[in-house]
């Protein structure tokens, strides 16, 4: 086996297991979409609720910075492991798509991050009647 069938392989080794790796994390139960929904709809006649739903996004907001860390490694995997391949050098990189995929993902995660923190930091205020 040469060098370049070896790579293809851990290539393929990769692309195979990144579904793998994505489901890892399990989505919200609808439990728990439950729960926040109920924590807000109960909020007229619970003005306490705030507290624990500023924490609900905070954490939220963690799971985003978490996927934002993964894609950014799984983005680096995939420049080490394509750098060397055929067709990879300079501006044509046709394995360029790997990374650009990971780059709209981290954009995406960010953004997720920041509308959960600025939603944690209004039930915040309110919590504190400052609102």
């Amino acid at each position: 086996m040469n060098i370049q069938s070896i790579a293809r392989c851990l290539l393929l080794g990769l692309l195979v297991s990144i579904p793998a790796l994505s489901m890892a994390e399990p989505a919200p139960s609808s439990a728990a979409q439950v729960d926040i929904e109920k924590l807000i709809i109960d909020l007229p006649t619970k003005p306490e609720n705030h507290q624990v739903i500023a924490a609900y996004y905070k954490a939220e907001a963690e799971k985003a910075k978490k996927q934002i860390e993964y894609h950014e490694s799984l983005k680096t995997s995939y420049k080490n492991a394509t750098k060397n391949l055929p067709g990879s050098p300079g501006s044509l990189n046709r394995y360029s798509g790997f990374e650009r995929h990971c780059d709209r993902l981290i954009s995406a995660f960010e953004k997720q991050a920041s509308e959960y923190e600025q939603m944690a930091n209004e039930h915040e205020m309110e919590a504190m009647g400052k609102q």
